[in-house]
């Protein structure tokens, strides 16, 4: 029996920021396989105006979408108010830009490609963590 089923009774929205499609529903299938609720936005534009970002318990942002370096993925994503927490997956992560992000505002910051269970247990985390 999946644990989020069995401790809450509205599964935790999690939202995707990826502009590739086939990662967004990849991420999407295997975390609804872990009962979460997850839908996916390609832009920033699309989350910011999305209808139930308050609801939202975290975001994944993928660190390079359009182009951009991680550092300013987590900018573009922040300037618009989103203030739920924010997991940045990003590829060839180093020590010293995972500890920028964090101090940054990211709540995790996690190494592409995603192929064990680290971001699950990143969104764990996060849903157990008091909403401001």
């Amino acid at each position: 029996m999946n644990i989020w089923v069995c401790m809450n009774k509205q599964l935790p929205l999690i939202l995707i920021l990826d502009g590739d499609s086939a990662v967004r529903n990849s991420l999407k299938f295997a975390l609804e396989l872990e009962g979460l609720r997850i839908d996916g936005c390609a832009t920033p534009e699309a989350l910011w105006t999305y209808p139930q970002l308050a609801a939202a318990q975290c975001v994944i942002v993928d660190g390079r979408f359009t182009g951009q370096q991680p550092l300013d993925a987590l900018a573009t994503v922040q300037s618009a108010g989103v203030t739920v927490p924010i997991i940045l997956a990003t590829s060839n992560c180093t020590e010293s830009l995972r500890r920028r992000a964090l101090v940054k505002g990211a709540s995790y910051v996690i190494e592409k490609p995603l192929l064990d269970s680290t971001l699950l247990e990143a969104i764990r985390a996060v849903v157990a963590m008091p909403q401001a």
